[in-house]
């Protein structure tokens, strides 16, 4: 990646009576843009340039130093900068033989856990980044094992092929990640078993693993349960009683007092929404050619919306490097299906052309 190294002196002492220490960091980040096309159920159909959410746009620093023991100590920063401004990391880190401590916001430790997609295919089936007014999107959730959050976390040293990272956050919410990487004769494997426990029994477990073979091929896929997720209580109807409001000729629902009036208002209430446990499965088979690469992706989900509610997504992209200017274009097309009883069948498919240029 093309980064400018800076060098930035940390006055005062990182623990007395040790000198002034100089932390060297890099900028770095990607700007992701994309023209979504979207062609819903019925005949509906919208263009819009914005930002791909997929992988937006943001920007980041990393440092480090060494501490006088052997170990180091960084900092990460990073901002999102798509439609807005917001804060994605902002933590310190302490590393070595130890392992890895992060303090401050930032990735729980079963954050990403959904995704092993091994194709570098961007654009993709599900989680390829959809317009601001998509529709469907509760219907597609990716059940990932974590977030950025406030949090504390430690990664184990590599314990050959595999590392294990735990994380504890604001709101009693606890991460674990399990990881796996290594080659077997020429195939590059990846594969992460994460899980997320949050107060009120709500918990997600998910695996994802991704295989590239020497000849180009490239398999993955992703499983995710969530239990006891989406319950909402019941709103009860509430009646206000407004005052000043003209009366109408026969309007029975207001009572006229010198030229206005006292109104009734009522508001409607909500019932309950119960819990549920979703779930989804995603394969997808790619190859990757020289620069280039292409994939096919399907999705299928059930109960994320309301029980019996169910989702399917089916997607097929492509993307060509550009090395020399740290570059990608990318091109895709995503079918989304919808069952639901009670809202009704859905359908809505959405094609995206963009580019993400890194620095």
């Amino acid at each position: 990646m093309h980064k400018k190294a800076l060098t930035v002196a940390i006055a005062g002492a990182l623990a007395a009576p040790m000198a002034a220490q100089a932390v060297d960091f890099t900028i770095s980040g990607h700007v992701n843009r994309a023209l979504f096309l979207t062609d819903e159920d019925g005949g509906s159909k919208t263009a819009r340039v914005q930002d791909n959410g997929g992988s937006g746009t943001r920007i980041r620093a990393n440092g480090s130093t060494e501490m006088e023991d052997g170990n180091k100590v960084g900092i990460q920063f990073e901002y999102g900068a798509g439609s807005s401004f917001s804060l994605r990391h902002a933590n310190v880190q302490y590393s070595g033989g130890f392992g890895k401590m992060t303090i401050g916001q930032g990735s729980e430790a079963g954050d990403g856990s959904a995704y092993s997609d091994t194709t570098g295919v961007f654009g993709i089936g599900h989680g390829a980044g959809t317009p601001s007014d998509f529709t469907l999107g509760s219907y597609f959730g990716s059940l990932d094992a974590g977030s950025r959050v406030e949090m504390i976390r430690y990664d184990t040293p590599s314990l050959g092929p595999a590392s294990v990272a735990v994380s504890l956050a604001n709101g009693d919410r606890v991460s674990g990640r399990f990881k796996l990487s290594s080659d077997f004769g020429g195939t590059s494997v990846g594969a992460q078993l994460a899980t997320l426990q949050q107060p009120g029994d709500t918990s997600t477990i998910g695996a994802s693993i991704g295989a590239t073979m020497a000849s180009g091929l490239t398999l993955s896929g992703a499983w995710a349960k969530g239990k006891e997720m989406g319950a909402k209580p019941a709103v009860p109807m509430k009646r206000e009683v407004k005052a000043g409001m003209d009366c109408a000729t026969g309007d029975s629902g207001c009572i006229p007092i010198d030229g206005a009036g006292l109104r009734v208002v009522t508001t409607p209430g909500t019932p309950a929404v119960p819990a549920t446990d979703p779930s989804y499965f995603q394969a997808e088979i790619g190859y990757k050619f020289g620069n280039s690469g292409v994939a096919v992706s399907w999705y299928k989900s059930d109960d994320f919306v309301r029980e019996g509610s169910k989702g399917t997504a089916l997607g097929i992209g492509a993307v060509h490097k550009l090395p020399k200017a740290n570059a990608e274009l990318y091109i895709a097309m995503q079918n989304y299906d919808v069952t639901d009883g009670a809202a009704g069948d859905q359908e809505e498919t959405v094609y995206v052309v963009g580019s993400r240029v890194k620095f």
